[in-house]
């Protein structure tokens, strides 16, 4: 009988990576931190080793899952759908059973757009700024369509569109003035001192909209609108994410124009000119989507002067980020 057994030898050094990212993270957190951050920590004396054990091994296995997979798209929405359902599920039983599974006791609405707007608004660095700022570091725009708790949802929804994906850019007006109104709606209501009421109700207000996007527009035009147009911190995270060093290349010597990417790509980041230009647009998010579908293998992910293709490199280290956000995916 074959042996379908998973040794050390048969995983790739992506997966170990994968692995390496979870231990450096959740091991300091577990020891240092007074407030139990890892949930099964809290549960019974150990658990939070665990749960790290778990995640590890997690990580390994979707790591070496991940980078063989001939649809990108498919396995990414499962565990982005995981972390997502993770997330709202801890929330909806602190609120309705115990905070022991909120992750500071203290309830903020799960609206991505706080981030930056709570944050003005009490004039204070929040977990979630830091959180968001490190990744923005680490992943560059991946936060979007790798780890936001709020985007899997405009994922599910853009993927409901039968039929081709309209390969049409998503203009870009719209993302800076969503960044543009939050920050000074949150400036002019810290401003007039206003309590945390009006506040409250225009945060919540503004997610909900953002549903009612996700449903109606993302799913009727195949894209994600609600990410690219509507959340400004995806506005943020796509326009910082310039920065990072990691681009993904069209190679035009073996291109041959089929549209396959920019019909898969459900940011808007592949029209035609940027197929032609060899390069992703300003709306790209890393999400991968677009590598599976190419059957010339002509789409690799390079940095900004060197041919070399990194993308494994980089896929270990998003899903190395997915494993730690699923022990944190507490509010």
């Amino acid at each position: 009988m074959a042996d379908t057994s998973i040794s050390i030898r048969n995983i790739s050094p992506y997966s170990f990576l994968s692995a390496g990212i979870v231990l450096v993270f959740l091991v300091p957190i577990n020891i240092a931190m007074d407030t139990k951050m890892l949930l099964l920590e809290r549960f019974f004396p150990g658990g939070g080793w665990v749960e790290i054990a778990g995640l590890t091994v997690y990580a390994i296995l979707l790591s070496r899952a991940f980078l063989k997979t001939d649809s990108i798209s498919k396995v990414r929405s499962r565990y982005w759908r995981l972390f997502s359902f993770v997330f709202f599920l801890q929330l909806l039983l602190g609120i309705s059973v115990s905070s022991i599974f909120l992750m500071t006791g203290k309830l903020h609405l799960p609206v991505p757009a706080l981030i930056i707007g709570g944050s003005i608004y009490r004039n204070e660095v929040s977990i979630m700024l830091f959180i968001f700022s490190g990744t923005l570091v680490l992943t560059g725009p991946g936060w979007c369509s790798h780890l936001c708790y709020f985007g899997a949802m405009d994922d599910f929804f853009s993927k409901r569109k039968k039929g081709s994906v309209t390969d049409r850019p998503i203009s870009y007006v719209w993302k800076y003035l969503a960044i543009a109104l939050t920050v000074a709606a949150a400036f002019l209501l810290r401003a007039f001192g206003t309590g945390s009421g009006i506040p409250l109700w225009i945060a919540a207000g503004f997610g909900v909209f953002g549903i009612a996007v996700s449903v109606f527009l993302s799913r009727n035009r195949g894209q994600m609108v609600h990410c690219t147009a509507y959340c400004p911190i995806g506005g943020v995270t796509t326009l910082l994410g310039k920065l990072y060093p990691f681009r993904f290349r069209i190679d035009r010597t073996t291109c041959t124009d089929c549209g396959r990417c920019g019909k898969s790509c459900r940011y808007g980041a592949l029209s035609k000119a940027h197929i032609t230009s060899g390069t992703a647009g300003w709306n790209c998010t890393l999400c991968g989507d677009c590598i599976s579908v190419c059957n010339e293998g002509a789409i690799a992910m390079k940095p900004l002067f060197s041919k070399r293709d990194v993308w494994p490199v980089y896929a270990a280290l998003i899903i190395g980020l997915h494993a730690v956000f699923l022990g944190l995916a507490r509010i």
